[in-house]
């Protein structure tokens, strides 16, 4: 049995049985959808209920309640933090931390790298229009590294990087 215990979405499960009947030790995979502006929370049940995947596993060894718990998604502007990276150390996972428009500078110094290691949208304001996504813009950094596979940027430009972007997944 499956049941979405707070926010908004759905869990589906693979292989399914309209039944709900399997083998003792079956793996079903779990795949959590939530909403838009609703993002992954909490898994209970699963085999790993610590993850924050959209994506998670169950074993069927009897009666077997996976739960979800989807958390509201917050947007976070720059404009209310001392630097770029600290609005990204501030976002949850499946927020969307909001650029204004015109040069955003990296502090130079100690930490002028940005790190985005985990599920976030970094975007301007208006990602959809031309006009504002060349004037919005991140330069003086010196390292942008993106560490989870689920990042998203989104009408941004770079400008005078002292060092590079590296996606490690």
């Amino acid at each position: 049995t499956t049941e979405v215990l707070a926010g908004q979405g759905t869990i589906t499960v693979s292989p399914h049985d309209d039944s709900g009947l399997y083998y003792a030790g079956s793996i079903v995979s779990l795949e959590a959808k939530p909403d838009k502006a609703w993002t992954v929370g909490a898994w209970r049940g699963t085999t790993d209920d610590s993850s924050d995947s959209r994506f998670s596993y169950g074993v069927m060894d009897s009666d077997h309640y996976v739960t979800m718990a989807f958390n509201q998604q917050r947007v976070l502007h720059v404009s209310d933090y001392t630097s770029i990276q600290g609005a990204i150390n501030d976002a949850n996972n499946g927020d969307i931390v909001l650029l204004p428009s015109g040069p955003s500078n990296v502090p130079s110094g100690f930490l002028s790298d940005l790190v985005l290691d985990k599920p976030i949208t970094l975007s301007s304001e208006h990602p959809d229009s031309t006009d504002v996504t060349l004037s919005t813009f991140v330069r003086n950094a010196n390292d942008i590294i993106i560490t989870h596979s689920d990042v998203v940027l989104e009408g941004l430009t770079f400008r005078e990087l002292q060092g590079t972007i590296t996606i490690v997944n």
